[in-house]
């Protein structure tokens, strides 16, 4: 269930994040959109470049009688070698793209989940645990997701009981 609901977050990205375009490593005057990442950044290999990038975590979730939740957590990253400024203005303009997407549409196009509010989001702060230093600027997006519950299953035996 989290990995369709990933999928569909990112179904819901892709179109949104084709235009806007950010700073490439290594490039100069280069820009290209965010690249999308279920779960997070893939190995390294001989001159990859990861930035700019977005990536879906299901990090948790709980399930009650008539629904369940799953928390995803987006997180964005940028490159700029053109100072701070630059890249705080980059992170602030992908992570507003992020979260206006998820806030305008709020269902999943498969019409299973549906976006609960608040949505948080933090950028820039050095205690995080996915901060990086100049030249990369980070942020995070917290959202909640809710769908129909499991039911239990019960066997012919305990139907007949009821």
């Amino acid at each position: 269930m989290p990995f369709g609901l990933l999928k569909e977050v990112e179904a819901l990205l892709a179109g949104g994040l084709k235009d806007p375009r950010f700073r490439v490593p290594g490039l100069e005057e280069a820009y290209a959109p965010a690249q999308i990442f279920l779960g997070e950044l893939p190995p390294k290999t001989q001159g990859q470049i990861d930035f700019p990038y977005v990536i879906l975590q299901a990090i948790g979730g709980s399930d009650q009688d008539e629904s369940s939740e799953v928390t995803v957590k987006i997180l964005c990253g940028i490159y700029t070698a053109n100072g701070v400024e630059a890249g705080v203005n980059d992170i602030l303009n992908l992570t507003a793209r992020c979260r206006r997407i998820v806030l305008s549409s709020r269902r999943t196009g498969d019409g299973r989940y549906t976006l609960k509010l608040p949505v948080t989001w933090e950028c820039g702060d050095p205690d995080a645990k996915y901060f990086q230093p100049q030249p990369h600027s980070e942020g995070e997006i917290t959202t909640q997701w809710e769908t129909a519950g499991l039911r239990q299953t019960l066997t012919e035996e305990e139907e007949a009981c009821l």
